[in-house]
């Protein structure tokens, strides 16, 4: 199922998952990745999503929309020419704006709104103090674990959650891939977790014990 409510936001494509409605915002660059890596296909994300699969914007509709934008700046560009050129010769120097950071695109969508209040507080938090538990990602395919002619997926999937902890586990999504050397479709997990900080105590070394000689 294809997603539906493409937009073009700055640099980012927003697209929203066709069962629920949970928007997405990726750039062209990771689009591109998912389309060789995936055939195009990704997971609703979980907790806000539904975890259900559909298919990201193609390269057809993502130019088509470009082409629109770029089609109404054109002619707007060319209505307002005139009053804007009156406009900046009117104005000096010193009553001239001046910028006050770097430019920035903010998306209009509350969850869109979310993760960048949250990305600012984290980075606010490392400048303060350094990450000692950052987030890490893990992908686990199906073709990658097959061991002698057997397949050890959940074996290999189930020893790993193991060691990282249920604790520490966030998510875990399945993901549909079509392998770039045979073309045969295949499966596999993706897991979002806590990367967990083992302190390691110091342990004294035991006191050996005598050693007895008996003829």
């Amino acid at each position: 199922m294809d997603c539906v409510n493409v937009k073009l936001n700055g640099e980012l494509i927003q697209f929203a998952c066709p069962n629920c409605g949970v928007d997405a915002e990726i750039n062209e660059e990771t689009l591109a990745q998912i389309r060789s890596d995936f055939d195009g296909v990704v997971t609703c994300p979980l907790p806000q999503g539904c975890n259900s699969f559909y298919k990201i914007p193609s390269e057809q509709i993502i130019k088509k929309l470009k082409s629109e934008i770029e089609q109404t700046g054109a002619d707007a560009r060319d209505s307002n020419n005139t009053i804007n050129q009156t406009i900046e010769d009117n104005v000096t120097e010193e009553e001239k704006p001046k910028p006050t950071g770097p430019f920035r695109y903010e998306s209009k969508s509350e969850e869109a709104s979310a993760w960048t209040k949250e990305f600012e507080n984290k980075k606010s938090e490392k400048n303060q103090k350094p990450i000692t538990s950052p987030l890490a990602i893990r992908t686990f395919r199906n073709k990658e674990c097959i061991v002698q002619g057997q397949n050890r997926f959940d074996d290999v999937v189930s020893s790993f959650l193991g060691e990282i902890g249920k604790e520490n586990v966030i998510c875990v999504s399945p993901i549909n891939y079509t392998d770039p050397q045979d073309k045969s479709p295949d499966y596999g997990v993706v897991v979002y977790y806590q990367n967990p900080t083992k302190q390691k105590q110091s342990e004294p070394n035991p006191t050996p014990e005598p050693t007895v000689w008996r003829d």
